[in-house]
């Protein structure tokens, strides 16, 4: 059977060659029509990210749910300072993080599978939207060394029981081992065909749709090294933070902030702004992923500058005058 597959709901299960028609598809196209469905079903979306280089497009919140999305229709034209950049913004904002695309190194993508690419979840663009629309994601996932479906393990093994079918049995009907069936009864999921084999000789639904939306969680001993990235200007912020009793984690050139300042798992996003960036664009972009993520930011600059936005801003010689972490607080705040 192909490996095309989309969610249950949507396609009365696995019907072959439902991939929508991709051609002539612009960036744009894509990105307005998943903004359209997220708003449709309840999400505050920021404005698509053109204006300032960002690692991620769109950004969308629902009451807890935070989704940070990156559409490329080759997923492995993402950079891993990109990626890397993506993922720990999503960490620290305890948000979840997820590429669309249409094609990989092997060929195109298809409706209702799940990819990964440095752990990090892809799927089409038509997946993504059936999930907004009908709470229901895809049934399969595809890795190195095949097609899988999630199976409900505990399902499978009370539907053996009441057809009177012992492990063995089923495992000759279905033409695997008797330890392949305990396998997939203890919760480990199924090779596809395997897995519609023992739904059809049951005639029951033990597959599951795959949750791509968890929440990642942050390591706190985990530390960027990046310091390099940074000019003697930035560097200079980033230390007198870290005296201050700071953390914090560096980004590459895919933000429009150059750190995640922290203290007690509160992150702000700090911009350090030099003379020659583009302040107005680099504010406005703060100011959409503050707006819809509820994050806190601030920004650094070497003069004083007039500021548009809410987002409190600071001098140099302001941020080395404060002595603790208790002053910054009272002024940020």
């Amino acid at each position: 059977m192909s490996a095309i597959i989309c969610s249950k709901t949507v396609r009365n299960r696995y019907l072959p060659g439902c991939n929508m028609n991709r051609g002539n598809v612009t960036v744009n196209n894509v990105l307005d029509n998943i903004r359209y469905h997220l708003e449709n079903e309840g999400f505050v979306v920021s404005q698509p990210f053109i204006f300032y280089p960002v690692s991620f497009d769109i950004i969308a919140k629902r009451d807890e749910l935070l989704l940070i999305m990156k559409y490329v229709p080759n997923i492995f034209r993402i950079t891993g300072e990109a990626l890397e950049d993506f993922r720990l913004f999503s960490e620290y904002l305890h948000g979840s993080v997820m590429i669309f695309g249409n094609e990989n190194r092997r060929g195109l993508l298809e409706n209702g599978v799940m990819y990964s690419r440095d752990g990090i979840p892809v799927v089409t663009p038509e997946t993504f939207i059936d999930w907004i629309k009908y709470d229901e994601g895809p049934c399969v996932y595809s890795m190195a060394g095949g097609v899988f479906a999630r199976i409900d393990g505990n399902a499978l093994r009370e539907i053996r029981i009441t057809r009177n079918l012992s492990i063995g049995e089923l495992a000759d009907k279905v033409g695997v081992s008797r330890k392949s069936i305990q396998y997939y009864e203890s919760g480990h999921d199924a090779e596809l065909d395997t897995a519609l084999d023992l739904e059809e000789i049951l005639e029951a639904d033990i597959i599951r749709p795959i949750n791509f939306v968890d929440k990642g969680m942050v390591d706190s001993k985990k530390r960027s090294a990046r310091h390099s990235n940074l000019n003697e200007f930035q560097k200079s912020i980033c230390d007198h933070f870290f005296s201050l009793g700071y953390d914090f984690r560096i980004f590459s050139k895919t933000m429009p902030f150059e750190t995640i300042t922290i203290s007690e798992q509160l992150p702000f996003l700090t911009a350090i702004v030099d003379k020659k960036d583009n302040v107005k664009k680099r504010e406005l972009t703060i100011k959409e992923i503050v707006d819809v993520s509820g994050a806190k930011s601030f920004m650094v600059t070497e003069e004083s500058m007039k500021n548009d936005t809410d987002i409190p801003t600071f001098t140099l010689e302001e941020i080395l005058s404060m002595q603790s972490p208790e002053e910054f607080l009272e002024m940020i705040m």
